[in-house]
């Protein structure tokens, strides 16, 4: 798979009309329409508002909520099932930096944006076939749709951001029966990582393909510029390497940013890390690309 960048111009938007400065926050796509952002990192604190941008008009708006709602948080994800019309929240790092280790929460989509949203925890539980009790706990993971209100999980801290424990685990979601399993997966994939990004696309009849794209190496802290595919089918699950065209990720590394797929490809919201510091503590620059796939 080869992948092209171009940059899009964004508007400038009052203080009112868009989120504030933020990193370490989740994003996915709705409709192919519009993008949702959640939480992040001020900072000084953690986040809970919910904002969607227009990709036509590049306008944003704030979410209203009811029921329960999450924790404010940071280095969480947000799946969004299109048929089901809700969003699935996973994981993240509360205010004092550790991992979140209350529930995982659906969030109702109407079909009028404006109107209010429903928030409802659940749980989730499974077995691995190497360690046996999955650990669902962590933080700056990826979560990816894979059809039929089931996601993949990979990588990410699993207890608190200064630690090394990290992992590049692999493992499936089922969030009609709140269920996990760990799938075995063929050819050579991603090492252990964190603070990587990644969305799923659509590959034939009954497959689907995770694309992961960046992160830090856990054990270097190394920031990363690869990207894998996650081939996700019904018989077999397989890894294999992507390769990139155009200066945009072949020329320098990405972590702690979000890619969501959009009608022209993906758009990819980066914060650029650098590499003198482990972790940024704040937001740093912020752009907005489009990528282009094509098949080999």
């Amino acid at each position: 798979m080869q992948v092209s960048c171009t940059p899009i111009p964004v508007p400038e938007r009052s203080a009112a009309h868009r989120p504030c400065a933020r990193s370490y926050h989740a994003a996915c796509a709705i409709d192919d329409q519009w993008v949702v952002v959640h939480g992040g990192w001020t900072g000084l604190k953690p986040l809970s508002c919910c904002w969607a941008l227009n990709m036509e008009t590049f306008s944003w708006i704030q979410i209203k909520f009811v029921g329960e709602q999450p924790s404010a948080r940071q280095g969480h994800s947000i799946t969004f099932f299109p048929k089901a019309r809700r969003l699935f929240l996973f994981g993240g790092l509360d205010a004092s930096g550790a991992v979140v280790k209350d529930k995982a929460y659906f969030l109702s989509v109407p079909h009028d944006l404006s109107e209010r949203w429903q928030w409802q925890p659940v749980r989730l539980a499974g077995l691995s076939r190497t360690i046996g009790g999955i650990m669902v706990d962590r933080a700056f993971h990826s979560t990816s749709d894979i059809g039929n209100e089931k996601i993949v999980v990979f990588g990410g801290i699993c207890d608190e951001i200064t630690s090394k424990h990290h992992s590049s685990m692999l493992f499936q979601c089922d969030t009609a029966s709140f269920s996990c399993h760990e799938p075995k997966a063929y050819g050579e994939g991603p090492c252990s990582r964190y603070a990587h990004s990644s969305c799923s696309l659509e590959s034939g009849a009954n497959g689907r393909e995770v694309i992961i794209i960046g992160g830090m190496k856990s054990d270097t802290r190394e920031i990363l510029c690869d990207g894998f595919v996650l081939e996700v089918h019904p018989t077999a699950v397989r890894w294999s390497k992507i390769n990139f065209q155009g200066d945009l990720l072949s020329k320098f590394s990405v972590a702690f940013h979000t890619v969501s797929p959009v009608t022209a490809g993906l758009m990819v919201r980066t914060m650029l890390k650098m590499p003198s510091s482990d972790f940024p503590v704040g937001p740093r620059q912020h752009s907005v690309v489009r990528r282009k796939i094509r098949e080999e």
